[in-house]
C-alpha cells in the first residue's frame, strides 16, 4: 500500500474524477427507452438494458487505458464517500461491459456492491486482472460467469468471498441466467464476522483513546471485531477454520481448474468442505498463491505441483503443521512467504522451532520477504548473552539476534514480526520490519497490513496512538498518511474506525499542519466524515468530533459543508454523552459562523434551529446552564444573522418563551444572555417580525436589560439594539404598549450615556446594513443615536476591519447626509463626524 503523494493531483487525476461526478453529463446517458437483445447483450440479463439504463455515449470509445481508470476510481470513490453519488452505482458496471464502446482489463471491485449479474455482464470484456477482495454477496453464479474469461483471466483475488463455491441448498446448480434473488447477502455462517466483543473506546480528559482502560493503554490484542469486513479472511472466529454454512450448499463445479493462464490466486475464509486442492486445479503457470484463514487438506503435497513455478505463497492463518513446513521448505523458488497468525483469532498455535526456521533459511536461497507475525517461537530461536554482536541495528545476517537467519547470505528485504518477542531484539536481518518495538516498525506494520488484514493494522495503529499521544512522532505525514489509507479502506471496520480516528486526532494537531498538502486534510476529513456517517456510537462519534476541532471551520470544511451539517445535527438529535454534545454543538457553532446567507438557509431547513432548541429545552429542564446550553444559544444567533427565515423558525418554534424561561432560570449567567439578546437583535431587524416582539411583556424585559452591566456592555448594546429597530417602526406601531415609547427612548439615551465607546466587543459583523437603515431618519432619534454610536465604537476600537465595510456600504455618504437634519440629536451628529474623519483618514492612510 503506497502512501500518498503530497503533489498537486495530476490533471488526468482531475478529468477522472470531473467525469465520474458528472456521468451524464460527460461520458454516460440515460436510454429512457431500453433496449432489447440477448443473453449478455445489451437488453438481456447480462447487459445494461431496461428503462433508465445508464450507457456509454455511442460517439465515444475507451480504450483499457482510460477504461481501467475509470471503473478503479469510480470503486475508489465509492468507497470513499459512500452515498455522495450512489445515484449512478447500479448501472455503473453494466455501461462498461459492452467491448465495441469499452475495453476493460485490469479492474478492483473489492468490496464494492455489486450483483452477479452486474459482474456477469462485466464479463463480456476479455479481463486479465480482477479484484473481487471481499465482495461477499457474490454466488457460484459469479464463479460460472467468471469462466468465460478463463482465456485471459492471469490474476483474480477471491478473498473473503465464501459464496463463489456455495449455492442455496435445494437450488441445484443453477445457470447463468438463474435470478439473483436467490442470494442477496453475504454468506451466512461464512461471511459475516464475530457478534459482540468488545473493544471499546473513549475520551480521557477531553482526548481520544482508542482502547478501554488506562491512559495511555497498553496495545491488548484486539478483541472479535464487530465491523463489515473483520477477518481478513471474512469468516468469524469460530467458523473461519470449517464453520459450517447452515442455508449454504457447495457448488458441484466449484473449481479454478479451467484457468489455465492464471498466475496469481488469492483465496480466503472458504467454508467447511472447500477442498483447496480441488478448488485451485493444476493452474500450470500459477506463480503467485495467498489462502487465508483457510482449513488446509491434511495432506500438504498439492503445493507441489507448483514447485516449478511458485514466487510467493501466503498462508496466513491457516496455521501450516511440521508438515506443510516441510513441504514449503522443498519449494525453491519461493521470494515471498507468509505463515503469519492473527493472535486474536484463537487458533491453536505450534510454536516455530529452531530447526523450522532453519529450513527455511537454508531451504529457500532465494527467500526475500518472509512475515511470521503472530506466531511464537521455540527455544533456542535468539542468540545467547556471549553470541551476541557489539553493535546494535545492523541488518546483516551475521550480527543477526535470530540464530537460524545467520546462515543467510543476504538480509531480507521484508521480515514481518509484528505481535512476536521477535521484534524486540537487538538486530534483526532484514531492511524493513514490523513489530511494535519503534515507530518505524508499527509504520512499516499499519503499511504491510492494512489492504487486508484490518485487526492486525487496527492493533499497529493502536500503537501508533499510543506513540503519538505521549512524543512527537518522528514521521508524522507518512503516519497521518497510512492512517487515513486504512480508514479509507476499511471504512466499515469498527475497531479501525476507533483507534484510526483516535490517532487522527494526534496526527493532525497544530505543530504538523505546516507538513500537511490542501489535498491530504480534505481527505483526512473525508475519511472522519464517513466514520461519523457509518457509526453512531459515541466512541468514534467523539474521535472524530475532536479531529474535526483541528481543521478550520468552516473554511475548510466547504467541499462538505453540507454533508458534515448533516452529520453534526444527527449526533445531536439522538441521546449522546454530553462531552460528545458539548463539542458537536462548538462544530455547529462554527459552520453557521461567517457563512453566507443562502448556506445558513440551507443549514436551517435541516432542522438546525429546532435542533438547538431541543437541547436548550432539555437543559432547561435540568435547571443546567453549561456550555452546551450557551454554545446552543450563540448558533442560534449565529444562524439568525441577516437569515430571516431562520428568524421566523425560531418564533414558531415558540423562541420568545423558552428566552423568558431561561431569563428567569439563570439570572446571572451574563454569557447566555448576551448570547439571548444576540439573537433577539436579528428577529428584531426583520420588520415583518417585530410585530411578535411588541409587546408589554417583552418590551418590559428589553428595557429593564438596558440597565445591565453583564459581560461589558454587550447585554445592554443588545437590548437597546433591538428597541431601536422596534422605536424605528413609529408610534402607530408601538400602540399601547408599556412601558410608553417615550420612557422606553429615555432609558435608551441614559443607557447609551454611560457606555464606554472603547470598549473591546465580543462581535463581528458581515455588514452594517441592518444598522445603516436607522440613520437616513426622524422617527426615532434615540435609534440614529444607538447607530452612530455602534458604527463610531466598532471604527474607532477596529478601523483596519470595519473602516473598509463601511466605506463599502456607503456609510460615511449616509452619515453626512445625517449632518444637515434639524431633528438628528448634537451628540449623534458629533459621534458622525468623527466617524467621517476616521474613514477618511484611513483611505489616506
Amino acid at each position: 500500500m503506497a502512501a500518498w503523494s503530497q503533489s498537486p493531483q495530476t490533471l488526468g487525476s482531475l478529468c477522472v474524477e470531473a467525469c465520474l461526478r458528472n456521468l451524464t453529463q460527460t461520458l454516460c446517458y440515460r436510454d429512457t427507452a431500453g433496449a432489447a437483445g440477448g443473453p449478455g447483450g445489451p437488453g438481456g440479463p447480462g447487459g445494461p438494458g431496461g428503462p433508465g439504463a445508464l450507457r456509454l455515449r455511442p460517439d465515444v470509445f475507451l480504450p483499457s487505458e482510460i477504461a481501467d481508470r475509470l471503473v478503479n476510481a469510480f470503486v475508489s470513490l465509492h468507497s470513499l464517500e459512500g452515498s455522495v453519488h450512489h445515484h449512478h452505482h447500479q448501472g455503473f458496471l453494466r455501461a462498461f461491459s459492452e467491448p465495441r464502446v469499452a475495453r476493460l482489463q485490469r479492474v478492483s471491485l473489492r468490496e464494492f456492491d455489486f450483483s452477479d449479474s452486474d459482474l456477469d455482464a462485466l464479463c463480456n470484456q476479455a479481463l486479465v486482472e480482477l479484484d473481487l477482495t471481499h465482495c461477499e454477496q457474490l454466488t457460484a453464479r459469479s464463479l460460472r460467469s467468471l469462466r468465460r474469461c478463463r482465456r485471459s483471466l492471469t490474476a483474480l483475488a477471491l478473498l473473503g468471498c465464501p459464496g463463489v463455491f456455495c449455492e442455496p441448498r435445494g437450488g441445484g446448480g443453477g445457470g447463468d441466467d438463474s435470478a439473483d434473488a436467490g442470494v442477496t447477502g453475504r454468506v451466512a455462517g461464512a461471511g459475516g464476522n464475530a457478534a459482540g466483543g468488545g473493544g471499546g473506546g473513549g475520551v480521557v480528559d477531553g482526548a481520544p483513546y482508542a482502547r478501554p482502560g488506562e491512559a495511555p493503554p497498553p496495545p491488548p490484542p484486539p478483541p472479535p471485531l464487530t465491523g463489515r469486513h473483520g477477518h481478513d479472511g471474512g469468516a468469524p472466529a469460530d467458523e473461519r477454520k470449517g464453520g459450517s454454512v447452515p442455508w449454504m450448499a457447495l457448488a458441484q463445479d466449484a473449481s479454478l481448474a479451467c484457468f489455465e493462464r492464471l498466475r496469481f490466486v488469492s483465496l480466503g475464509g472458504l467454508p467447511r468442505g472447500v477442498d483447496v486442492g480441488g478448488a485451485l486445479g493444476s493452474l500450470p503457470v500459477l506463480g503467485a498463491l495467498r489462502l487465508s484463514s483457510t482449513e488446509l487438506p491434511e495432506d500438504p503435497s498439492f503445493l507441489l505441483r507448483w514447485r516449478p513455478t511458485l514466487r510467493s505463497l501466503g498462508l496466513h492463518n491457516c496455521g501450516p503443521t511440521p508438515a506443510y513446513l516441510r513441504v514449503v521448505c522443498l519449494l525453491a523458488e519461493l521470494r515471498h512467504l507468509d505463515i503469519s497468525r492473527d493472535k486474536a483469532v484463537g487458533q491453536q498455535c505450534v510454536p516455530l522451532t529452531r530447526g523450522a526456521l532453519c529450513g527455511l533459511a537454508q531451504g529457500l536461497p532465494h527467500l526475500e520477504a518472509l512475515d511470521l507475525s503472530g506466531n511464537t517461537f521455540g527455544d533456542g530461536c535468539t542468540v545467547g548473552p556471549d553470541e551476541e554482536a557489539p553493535c546494535a541495528g545492523s541488518t546483516q545476517p551475521s550480527d543477526s539476534s535470530i540464530a537460524p537467519f545467520r546462515r543467510r547470505s543476504q538480509p531480507f528485504q521484508f521480515l514481518g514480526l509484528f505481535g512476536t518477542t521477535l521484534c524486540t531484539v537487538k538486530n534483526i536481518p532484514a531492511h524493513v520490519v514490523t513489530g511494535e518495538e519503534s515507530e518505524a516498525h508499527v509504520l512499516n506494520a499499519i503499511e504491510a497490513y492494512t489492504d487486508l488484514r484490518p485487526e492486525v493494522a487496527s492493533t499497529a495503529i493502536n500503537c501508533l496512538f499510543v506513540l503519538a499521544r505521549i512524543s512527537r512522532c518522528q514521521q508524522p505525514l507518512r503516519a497521518l498518511q497510512l492512517v487515513v489509507c486504512a480508514l479509507r479502506r476499511h471504512r466499515y471496520n469498527r475497531h479501525v474506525q476507533v483507534t484510526g480516528s483516535a490517532a487522527l486526532f494526534y496526527l493532525t494537531g497544530s505543530e504538523y499542519r505546516a507538513e500537511h498538502s490542501e489535498a491530504l486534510r480534505r481527505q483526512v476529513l473525508s475519511v472522519v466524515l464517513n466514520g461519523m456517517e457509518a457509526y453512531q456510537e459515541v466512541t468514534v462519534q467523539r474521535n472524530c468530533c475532536l479531529t474535526l476541532c483541528n481543521f478550520g471551520v468552516p473554511e475548510e470544511l466547504e467541499f462538505a459543508y453540507g454533508r458534515a451539517t448533516r452529520l453534526l445535527l444527527a449526533i445531536l438529535q439522538q441521546p449522546t454523552q454530553d462531552s460528545v454534545q458539548r463539542i458537536a454543538v462548538h462544530l455547529c457553532n462554527a459552520l453557521v459562523c461567517q457563512v453566507d446567507h443562502a448556506h445558513k438557509e440551507a443549514v436551517g431547513r435541516m432542522g438546525f434551529v429546532r435542533t438547538m432548541m431541543k437541547i436548550i429545552r432539555y437543559r432547561l429542564l435540568r435547571k443546567t446552564c453549561d456550555q452546551v446550553m450557551e454554545f446552543s444559544w450563540s448558533a442560534l444567533w449565529n444562524i439568525t444573522d441577516e437569515t430571516p427565515d431562520n428568524c421566523k423558525i425560531f418564533l414558531m418554534l415558540n423562541g420568545m418563551p423558552l428566552f423568558l424561561e431561561c431569563l428567569h432560570e439563570f439570572p446571572r449567567k451574563q454569557e447566555l444572555h448576551r448570547n439571548m439578546l444576540g439573537l433577539l437583535g436579528n428577529v428584531a431587524e426583520v420588520k415583518s417580525l417585530r410585530p411578535f416582539l411588541m409587546t408589554t411583556q417583552f418590551v418590559t424585559v428589553f428595557s429593564e436589560l438596558l440597565e445591565s452591566d453583564a459581560d461589558g456592555i454587550e447585554v445592554s448594546y443588545n437590548a437597546c439594539g433591538m428597541l431601536a429597530h422596534m422605536l424605528h417602526d413609529g408610534e402607530g406601531a408601538w400602540g399601547d404598549v408599556r412601558p410608553p415609547r417615550h420612557l422606553v427612548a429615555q432609558r435608551m439615551w441614559n443607557a447609551i450615556a454611560r457606555w464606554d465607546a472603547t470598549s473591546r466587543r465580543n462581535i463581528n459583523y458581515r455588514s452594517f446594513e441592518p444598522i445603516l437603515r436607522l440613520i437616513p431618519q426622524s422617527v426615532s432619534p434615540v435609534s440614529q443615536h444607538w447607530a452612530t454610536w455602534a458604527l463610531y465604537n466598532l471604527i474607532t476600537v477596529y478601523p483596519d476591519k470595519y473602516c473598509p465595510l463601511l466605506i463599502a456600504e456607503n456609510g460615511p455618504q449616509l452619515l453626512m447626509g445625517m449632518l444637515d437634519s434639524p431633528s438628528t440629536h448634537a451628540d449623534t451628529k458629533e459621534k458622525a463626524r468623527k466617524v467621517i474623519e476616521l474613514c477618511r483618514d484611513h483611505q489616506q492612510s
